[in-house]
């Protein structure tokens, strides 16, 4: 029935819905209030559960289930025995407490299951546009595991490495990052990377030389950042850029002065 008409599922109707249905449950325990004691005593508290769960506000819960259970009480006392009505009253109420109980569990089960839903979303929302912003300034982008070896592999890395040769397809997987970096360099690369996963300062940029395929070097910026997964496992973002150092440029000649006669 919800599935053929989906606004009856809709938030807003959530609590008419129990309104509705809970006035059809004590519809049922007044036209036989002793078969509850006696036979529907399981059915209708799966269906006082299950109204309990779906409801918008928990406090109608209550309410719903609270008056269910007066009326059952009331009904006992009218008729059953005086020797009965001790022990059933105590099972009424033992019953109305583990069963709002377990509503709440539920409720709060599923609310902390959403809760998280809602923010691993929004977590890759910000992780993949930080990504696509580090591709727009950076000449590849990666990602690393907590040993500092690469998760997937990059194309533009390994453009970057060979600059064009035939090897320029090889798969990164598994590689060792710091196996890429002059061996000067390594140390340095390797703590900075390590202090980031201590560190609450934002991103910084670093400084290191990669070595390519013909055992030249390159200077890079890496840009870093230290993020975890939804299952714990740490992971760095980096983002690699060749360094433009201008300081090696000759600064253009003025105009030659012009002789005068």
């Amino acid at each position: 029935m919800f599935v053929q008409c989906r606004w009856l599922a809709s938030p807003r109707l959530l609590d008419a819905r129990h309104v509705f249905f809970n006035g059809i449950v004590l519809w049922v325990l007044a036209i036989d209030p002793c078969g509850y004691t006696e036979n529907n005593s399981l059915k209708l508290s799966l269906s006082r559960l299950i109204l309990g769960v779906t409801t918008r506000h928990f406090a109608l819960a209550v309410v719903g289930n609270t008056a269910f259970s007066a009326m059952v009480i009331y009904d006992v006392t009218l008729h059953k025995t005086p020797e009965q009505v001790n022990g059933l009253i105590g099972v009424e109420v033992t019953d109305l407490l583990l069963l709002l109980f377990t509503c709440f569990v539920v409720r709060w089960q599923l609310w902390a299951n959403a809760r998280m839903g809602i923010n691993l979303q929004s977590s890759s929302v910000e992780l993949s546009a930080v990504c696509r912003l580090l591709n727009g300034l950076c000449d590849a982008v990666l990602v690393l595991d907590d040993s500092l070896q690469l998760t997937e592999n990059s194309a533009p890395l390994s453009t970057l490495l060979l600059h064009g040769y035939g090897a320029a397809g090889t798969n990164l997987v598994g590689k060792d990052f710091l196996g890429y970096f002059n061996p000067d360099d390594r140390k340095h690369v390797r703590d900075a990377l390590s202090a980031s996963a201590c560190s609450t300062l934002p991103a910084m940029a670093l400084n290191a030389s990669l070595q390519d395929a013909l055992g030249n070097a390159m200077k890079v910026e890496l840009l870093h950042l230290r993020y975890e997964r939804a299952g714990g496992e740490a992971r760095h973002l980096v983002g690699i850029r060749e360094y433009q150092d201008f300081s090696y440029f000759v600064a253009p000649l003025g105009e030659a002065p012009t002789s005068s006669t």
